[in-house]
């Protein structure tokens, strides 16, 4: 709306109050970026891995929990790589290789972890990492 005189009178809507605006992450805060588990067809549990990052983006500093059973090792200082293509990220470790495909692939491609000097196991995303506190 223009005012006589050419002046320019912005309308604004009012909006109720919502609280406080949240503080923004630290350096110290992470958040879960991906929790992937093994299916086994044996009763025995299979590996599962929680993967978490700084919550200020970047893909240095990750870590990596891999529990198998009631064993937990937890690998710090993860370097992970993001290609082009909408997602596909890898994680390379002293222990192997964590492979997550981007979910926009047409291949229904699943993640996958490979052991230095052994054989590639599937893994099936999980949403939550339920009975996990630790971050």
């Amino acid at each position: 709306m223009r005012q006589p005189g050419g002046k320019n009178l912005d309308v604004y809507k009012v909006v109720e109050d919502s609280g406080p605006v949240p503080d923004p992450p630290g350096p110290d805060d992470r958040v879960f970026e991906y929790v992937f588990k093994e299916d086994r067809d044996d009763y025995r549990p299979g590996l599962r891995f929680v993967v978490t990052r700084p919550a200020i983006m970047t893909y240095q500093d990750w870590v990596i929990y891999i529990e198998n059973g009631d064993d937990r090792t937890k690998l710090e200082g993860v370097r992970g790589s993001r290609m082009r293509d909408g997602g596909t990220t890898n994680m390379r470790t002293a222990l192997g290789l964590l492979h997550s495909p981007t979910q926009l692939s047409r291949e229904n491609a699943l993640p996958s972890w490979t052991p230095e000097g052994g054989q590639r196991v599937f893994l099936t995303r999980e949403e939550r990492p339920g009975g996990f506190t630790e971050l």
